[in-house]
């Protein structure tokens, strides 16, 4: 990949709604950002918030989700002062990254439950050293035409990276959105999409009629070499203050 040493460098990772990378759709993710990125340590997905247990998706990014992310990650970034921190998600987790990075959650809790912490208690995750979110299979639209996008629309002072698969149908849109992220000066944020990738856009799908096809090899090897020179610049392009 590239002689650099990324020693410096934290990926501090959160898993999709499965809350592990070993299974599932976000197979592969932290082997490829590993590659990709020498030397920088990748750090076990984001624990659930009772010892032993995974942080799952199934109710959202609701406060007590955030407030927990919100503080493991300020805990990364305190403690590792000299590296910098990069958080990288598959689906799920690009959420968590975003409402992080808003300060906001995607629901209150009932009026029954108690409040983990009031929005005076809590604004958009801010650290010297934190550079960014890498998101894979960002999962932005859901059935019936429904879309996440209002988040993202609303965040400024970010860096996010996109990496989507061609064959996702939750990545509708996405692009678009990316563009208008852009277009705010103070925002950093690259988009790729994968030609046929899924959800994990790392697990490309061919065509009978493409699995045919006499293919270029060399071709192909300088396409795969596209994304890991990406992520390298991306990460290469913040200089902690």
């Amino acid at each position: 990949m590239t002689d650099n040493d990324y020693s410096h460098v934290i990926f501090f990772t959160i898993a999709g709604s499965s809350g592990k990378f070993s299974t599932g759709p976000q197979a592969g993710i932290p082997e490829f950002i590993s590659a990709a990125v020498p030397g920088a340590e990748v750090l076990p997905p984001l624990p659930g918030m009772t010892e032993g247990k995974r942080l799952v998706g199934g109710n959202g990014v609701t406060e007590r989700v955030l407030l927990h992310a919100h503080e493991a990650l300020l805990n990364t970034c305190q403690q590792n002062p000299d590296k910098k921190i990069i958080v990288v998600t598959s689906s799920f987790g690009g959420r968590v990254a975003s409402h992080l990075m808003a300060g906001k959650a995607e629901r209150k809790p009932k009026e029954n439950v108690k409040r983990y912490f009031t929005p005076a208690d809590f604004s958009a995750f801010s650290c010297d050293n934190f550079g960014g979110a890498i998101s894979f299979g960002y999962p932005l639209s859901l059935d019936k035409g429904q879309s996440r996008e209002k988040i993202l629309l609303n965040l400024e002072n970010v860096r996010f990276f996109f990496v989507a698969g061609s064959k996702d149908p939750m990545i509708r849109g996405l692009q678009e959105v990316a563009a208008s992220m852009e277009s705010n000066s103070n925002n950093c944020i690259v988009y790729h999409e994968v030609p046929g990738g899924g959800h994990n856009p790392l697990k490309v799908t061919k065509s009978k009629k493409r699995k045919a096809e006499e293919v270029d090899d060399e071709a192909e090897a300088e396409a795969e070499a596209i994304l890991p020179a990406q992520i390298r610049a991306f990460v290469d392009g913040f200089s902690a203050s």
